[in-house]
């Protein structure tokens, strides 16, 4: 059988069979092929070629030469690609790279339809129909990115988008859709007045360009954005279907609309047994799930519907004969047999030829199920249980999760009622996720908020309040979360009850593996077993292999059969685990420094990390896990203290340090007789304060601080405030005393042996001379940071450097070699996520940028500084970004997002005192007189 034949139009028009690209001859042959295949399998006649090839010029030899050119492209692609028809040609067969597009797109795949463009279409093809197609199939890329722009913005990735936006927007200005796209996005990044900016540049070039205003659409967006109206749909319930023999569908099901209809798409009766096992934690929805589902394809089993609950957390769940014989006399059979065997055959044999559906609720496990299933097709079974029944063979599995926050608010709604809830929405909100969104917790809640029509939301929000507390008040009547989930844990054997107790004194999002062998004082191996054995009772859950998860409720539940001791022995174990973790990613991120000498000892093992790259992302998915163990009942404070060092310094304080202030606040208050710890708390408070923007708090914490080293001589603190206060200096513009500062620290750092503090306040110092001018002194102190982090192989520090001397360079005149430092510093920030790091190397590259007069490329760094500063930081890194992207927009055009850029701008240095101020302000009043 011959390859098939692939052609391409969307860049040079090319062939394929095979692997073999085919050569097409010359560009009017190219030319003839692009015209057959753009009529898409329809007929081009002789006439429309010679027009296309000649326009209103064709030889007197037009015709024949057409001729000859459909001769050579039969040769070359094989005498079947190309037919007669009529009184012209037609491609047949193929593969076309513009349908596969037109597919694509269709099936909302835009990256991979995106993917299959090679450059312009019909590249080096000349012609007005070359022309008019390229323009043509150029309007279905852009709107295939636009699309694509559009879906990654509902998708809720606006963030990242803002610099493509804007960089497509000033390519294409009179295009309105990627400039409401462009609005949207910064609406929804929490940029406000760059939104309304970005619609008063449009509307002015729309006027100035075309002499009409904006459409009706963009002007609808743009007040909605004015009055922060811009918000999605809620979820629409899935609709109930007509009950049967069995429970009664509930009148207020809500959410669950794509497992529903999954479900039901899956119970379509056919030429084999259809089985679906439902699975999840107590509470959450599973019986109700089935039950509505079953409903919904009730029509399609008319011989019947049987159910039964087998009680499988129940001490003594329903014998699978006893099941039988209940299904066997609903079936109306009387005299049966006794044998658990015998009953299933006669249930099987009666269930024959016929199309049932069954409903197994509550299952204990695939023992107590497998004699319940049909033997012949035409049947289905629906099997709820607890436990992930993995072991039945053939089934089709959903894990059900909780309620999404809209679903579980709607849930909440239907049983209190609409305006009790549209009245205090935050409250009801509060309340729905104090419940984990559980739907028999949220069940509950609502029910005794409907009991008690004197309360309010935010009363019950406030009974809910105290996590201690929450079990003992979401009962009412019979129902109890309690209750149910004491169910699951009363089939546990000691050694699983153990560990579901002690793993939830870590607190945190999610444990690892190796934190949970710790806090357990078991092998990984015996722990992984454990922790499995949990997750297959749907009383644990596993996000990702080798991590492990409570939903909140059962973590309280489970620290409520946790004795204090018990709980502070494990926290204890854990804190250390994570402690030898510390040590341990410092000796890789920060070799040569005296930091590891002023930690804490520990006593667990940790293995090495092959790489700094390898210990940030330790740092990065145990943050949360380890912010929240610390402060709980039992953790030593000194352990606590030193884990926040390190957090500190090997994450993006910018981005991440606002989640260390309550626990860095608790400890400093807590530690109030050990001068040691509080004062090491108060110094870290400071700093996080600096980069979060807070200076008036950064200086308080560090003056506290700095009357603690008084009494502890601790010399991590004296040197990490003398350092601080050298960066304060720095950003409040006295440079001169920075530079003075920094050099004494340079100096007290060589005397005690600290190399990687002595580089990284050489590169500090090197900015402090930078922005003084003496540019030279500045490029040798950089130089001598650079030479010992590349012998100490310290990635952070050597990518601030190159970030350094690259600005130096640029001040010296030196662009080529400053471009380089500056691309290098961004790769080495990125391949590390220090992205306040990268912010700074973008922002001195699009200053680079601006210089040489290369002002797209310039906005491009500059929005990709500000995308992360907008959203992370409002100290003194967020004002540059800020204004070098107002320089940026003003240089392109864009004056009004520009101006509001700047405005930003000037707010932060005018609140941090910054000589920048004043410089902007001179700005935006030139700016405001030239119009």
């Amino acid at each position: 059988m011959s390859e098939v034949l692939r052609y391409s139009v969307l860049g040079p028009v090319r062939a394929w069979r095979g692997a073999g690209e085919i050569a097409l001859g010359s560009p009017q042959a190219r030319l003839t092929l692009a015209a057959l295949l753009l009529a898409e399998g329809r007929a081009v006649s002789k006439d429309q070629l010679v027009a296309i090839l000649w326009e209103d010029e064709p030889p007197r030899t037009a015709v024949s030469t057409v001729r000859n050119y459909i001769s050579r492209l039969r040769t070359a692609l094989g005498a079947e690609a190309i037919v007669s028809a009529g009184d012209g040609y037609a491609v047949k067969g193929g593969r076309l790279d513009l349908i596969r597009f037109a597919e694509l797109c269709e099936a909302a795949d835009f990256d991979a339809a995106l993917a299959l463009w090679q450059g312009e279409a019909l590249a080096g093809l000349d012609g007005a129909y070359a022309r008019n197609q390229r323009t043509r199939l150029e309007e279905l890329r852009l709107n295939a990115v636009e699309q694509r722009m559009e879906q990654a913005i509902e998708n809720g990735r606006s963030g990242e988008l803002i610099g493509e936006l804007s960089a497509h927007c000033t390519a294409h200005p009179l295009r309105e859709r990627p400039r409401a796209l462009l609005m949207h996005a910064l609406y929804l990044a929490g940029r406000q007045a760059e939104a309304i900016a970005v619609y008063a540049d449009t509307q002015k070039l729309l006027k100035t360009e075309l002499g009409v205003a904006p459409s009706a659409d963009l002007a609808g967006l743009y007040q909605r954005i004015l009055t922060a109206d811009v918000a999605p749909a809620p979820p629409v319930p899935a609709p109930a279907a007509r009950p049967a023999q069995l429970p009664a569908d509930i009148g207020d099901f809500t959410g669950r609309r794509h497992q529903a209809d999954e479900m039901a798409a899956s119970l379509t009766p056919g030429q084999t047994l259809v089985v679906s096992a439902l699975a999840g934690i107590g509470g959450v929805g599973k019986t109700t799930l089935a039950v509505h589902v079953a409903h919904r394809v009730a029509g399609d089993f008319p011989d019947g519907q049987l159910y039964l609950d087998l009680q499988g957390m129940s001490p003594d769940p329903v014998d699978p004969a006893a099941a039988l014989g209940s299904f066997l006399r609903a079936l109306g059979l009387a005299d049966l047999p006794d044998g658990l065997a015998d009953r299933a055959a006669l249930f099987r044999s009666a269930l024959a030829g016929r199309r049932m559906l069954v409903l197994l609720d509550n299952a204990r496990d695939t023992r107590q199920v497998l004699p319940l299933l049909p033997g012949a097709p035409g049947c289905a079974v629906v099997v709820t249980s607890r436990a992930k029944l993995a072991d039945l063979a053939g089934a089709a599995h959903v894990a059900l999760e909780v309620l999404d926050p809209g679903e579980a608010l709607e849930l909440f709604s239907r049983v209190t009622g609409a305006e009790r809830v549209a009245a205090e929405r935050g409250a009801a909100m509060d309340v729905v996720a104090a419940c984990g969104f559980l739907p028999l917790a949220v069940r509950i809640a609502a029910g005794r908020l409907v009991a008690r029509p004197a309360w309010t939301v935010a009363s019950l929000r406030d009974r809910l309040a105290d996590e201690r507390d929450r079990l003992a008040v979401l009962k009412i009547g019979d129902l109890a979360v309690e209750a149910t989930f004491a169910l699951g844990y009363q089939q546990l054997a000691p050694a699983e009850a153990r560990a579901f107790r002690l793993l939830a004194a870590a607190g945190g999002p999610s444990i690892s593996l190796a934190a949970a062998a710790a806090t357990l004082e078991l092998p990984e191996t015996e722990t992984e077993d454990l922790c499995e054995a949990l997750v297959d009772l749907s009383l644990l859950e596993s996000p990702s292999p080798g991590r492990y998860h409570y939903h909140d409720l059962l973590r309280v539940f489970a620290l409520g059969r946790a004795g204090e001791d018990e709980l502070t022995a494990a926290r204890r174990r854990l804190l250390d685990h994570y402690l030898a973790g510390a040590r341990a990613v410092l000796r890789c991120t920060w070799p040569g420094s005296f930091l590891i000498d002023q930690l804490a000892t520990a006593e667990a093992d940790f293995p090495a990390f092959p790489g700094s790259l390898e210990a940030k992302e330790w740092v990065a998915r145990e943050f949360a896990a380890v912010v929240a163990v610390l402060g709980a009942p039992g953790t030593p404070p000194r352990h606590s203290v030193d884990l926040l060092q390190v957090l500190i310094l090997d994450t993006d304080p910018g981005q991440r340090g606002g989640e260390l202030v309550r626990p860095l606040t608790a400890l400093a208050a807590a530690a109030h007789d050990d001068p040691l710890v509080e004062g090491r708390a108060r110094y870290l408070l400071g700093y996080v304060y600096w980069y979060i923007g807070r200076p008036d708090d950064c200086a308080r914490e560090a003056m506290r601080a700095l009357q603690l080293v008084g009494q502890t001589g601790d010399l991590l603190v004296r040197l990490g405030l003398t350092q601080a206060h050298g960066i304060r200096l720095l950003a409040a513009g006295d440079h001169a005393g920075a530079a003075d500062c920094l050099a004494e620290l340079v100096e007290v750092r060589r005397s005690i042996g600290d190399r990687a503090g002595t580089a990284w306040d050489l590169a500090n110092l090197a900015n402090a001379l930078t922005n003084l001018g003496d540019y030279v002194t500045a490029h040798a102190r950089v130089e001598e940071s650079i030479a010992i982090v590349r012998e100490l192989g310290h990635h952070s520090i050597l990518t601030y450097a190159l970030g350094e001397r690259g600005r130096v360079l640029l001040r010296l005149g030196h662009d080529q070699a400053a471009r380089a430092d500056l691309v290098q510093a961004i790769a080495m920030a990125r391949q590390t996520c220090e992205t306040y790091l990268e912010s700074r190397a973008r922002l001195a590259l699009a200053e680079l940028h601006l210089t040489a007069g290369r002002d797209l490329e310039a906005l491009a760094e500059a929005e990709a500084a500000a995308a992360y500063v907008v959203d992370h930081g409002t100290g003194i890194l967020r004002a540059q970004a800020v204004a070098m992207l107002g320089r940026a927009l003003l240089r392109v055009g864009q004056d009004e997002r520009g101006l509001a850029c700047l405005r930003t701008a000037h707010e932060v240095f005018e609140r941090l005192g910054h000589p920048m101020a004043a410089e902007i302000a001179a700005k935006l009043g030139a700016d405001s007189r030239a119009e």
